[in-house]
């Protein structure tokens, strides 16, 4: 369980009636208390330990995790989508109507695939971080066969370097060479994909890639799928309406859609 060094201060949510400040202002990121990490047994339910990072990060979205031993000590292998800091002071102003309406720019050394490794031999290591790829990437998904299990490619959406705050592209990322294939289209801003691995699949990227988008020219939405394995495009049907946005994605196979 990652212990973020951003605060919430309970007595600014208290006077949130006679300051008018937003719930994203109630928020302070404080990266000199520094990022920790907490290790739970599932089946003991108790703590195993509590280990400090060598960098303060921030993350809205793990990718994946499991436990690999390494150099004759057990690990826990961590992947997440990693920010240097969040979005400004406070956490999450570039998401505000008055951010976006100014245009925020996408910092380029935002949310990039960063690997931990946390010692569960000694307690006293601090967590060490990798950085696996430049790509920049949030709300990532990867095989649903291989969570709790090392994997090799991750899948998300993701923004262009200077660009505005807004994802603009989709992006399947190999955490093993930090190469990265993108599908984008001027006209669409896509959400959280989805991988949906093929029946019988033989290899983990073989199967499709599935999400919403919105159309910046028609205002409404429309439903792509790419192949996993090229980021090619499919498929793409038009919606009557346009899709909110949400922050995340899922499909179901009992019913064949997407959500």
């Amino acid at each position: 369980l990652p212990e973020f060094p951003l605060f919430f201060d309970p007595l600014a949510m208290l006077g949130r009636v006679f300051t008018g400040k937003t719930i994203s202002k109630m928020f302070d990121w404080k990266p000199e208390r520094g990022l920790f990490f907490q290790v739970i047994d599932i089946a003991s339910k108790s703590v195993i330990g509590r280990w400090e990072c060598q960098e303060s990060l921030f993350a809205f979205h793990t990718i994946n995790s499991w436990e690999e031993v390494i150099d004759g000590q057990r690990h826990v292998v961590m992947d997440m989508a990693a920010y240097n800091k969040p979005f400004g002071k406070h956490g999450y102003d570039a998401f505000e109507l008055e951010s976006l309406r100014n245009c925020s720019k996408v910092d380029s050394s935002l949310g990039k695939a960063t690997r931990l490794f946390l010692n569960l031999d000694d307690l006293n290591c601090k967590v060490r971080c990798q950085t696996l790829s430049d790509c920049i990437i949030e709300m990532p998904r990867i095989n649903s066969n291989l969570v709790g299990k090392p994997y090799r490619y991750v899948y998300g959406a993701s923004a262009r370097p200077g660009g505005h705050v807004a994802f603009t592209a989709v992006v399947k990322v190999d955490v093993w060479t930090g190469e990265s294939l993108t599908w984008a289209d001027e006209d669409l801003l896509p959400g959280e994909p989805v991988f949906v691995a093929r029946p019988g699949y033989d290899a983990e990227d073989d199967g499709i890639v599935t999400t919403v988008c919105l159309s910046r020219s028609r205002g409404v939405s429309c439903v792509i799928v790419l192949e996993a394995k090229n980021m090619k495009l499919v498929y793409k049907g038009w919606l009557p309406i346009h899709q909110p946005f949400g922050l995340h994605g899922l499909f179901r196979s009992q019913t064949g859609g997407i959500f």
